[in-house]
């Protein structure tokens, strides 16, 4: 199961070049090293925007994923769950962050993806419902609302994973399967990155 969806930064255009630019050394270098060491090139690609700013692959698996930041590195928790997750979900060998000189990868990286990863957790253990369903003395922030999960939200928000997870299904039992199937992944993955 595939909880994020493969990003696009065309849109926002912010340090598009430099972006190119990275991506272009680093498929070089791969070049570079494969056939200096008498390795063959052959199938290799380089992936512009698909599962993360670029990332190499070969024989269609993931060998890297690469995020790459050329202006203020301000990464919130979900910028750093939604790079982790997306790193174990392609079953990719590494990932890795670019940044300008000079900047730096906040140093709660991890810390706060793991933070992330609980408050998901109790995000998913609240009931689904519709919300006509909900009472005038209850608040909505203590359900998960079926009419929310097809809205657009923030990357790696609850709904955002529950919508992609889902195909975007509107049906309560559908929902709830995915929850359960969402639950069981993140424990997954969770417990298999504390080990690692």
């Amino acid at each position: 199961m595939l909880l994020i969806e493969p990003i696009s930064a065309i849109t926002s255009w912010e340090d598009y070049e430099y972006q190119g630019h990275v991506a272009l050394y680093i498929a070089l270098k791969r070049i570079f090293d494969l056939l200096h060491n008498g390795k063959s090139i052959s199938g290799y690609d380089l992936q512009i925007e698909g599962e993360e700013d670029f990332s190499i692959r070969k024989d269609s698996k993931y060998i890297s994923l690469h995020q790459v930041k050329a202006g203020a590195v301000r990464l919130e928790q979900n910028d750093k769950f939604s790079f982790v997750i997306g790193i174990l979900q392609n079953e990719a060998e590494y990932g890795y962050f670019h940044i300008s000189n000079g900047k730096r990868i906040p140093a709660d990286f991890v810390s706060s993806t793991l933070t992330y990863i609980s408050m998901l957790k109790n995000e998913l253990k609240k009931k689904v419902i519709e919300k006509k369903d909900i009472t005038d003395t209850d608040k909505e922030d203590d359900y998960i609302v079926l009419d929310k999960v097809s809205g657009n939200h923030k990357k790696a928000d609850v709904y955002s994973l529950i919508k992609y997870a889902s195909g975007n299904s509107k049906d309560i039992v559908k929902i709830q399967s995915t929850i359960r199937e969402i639950k069981n992944l993140i424990i997954s993955i969770s417990s298999t990155s504390m080990k690692k």
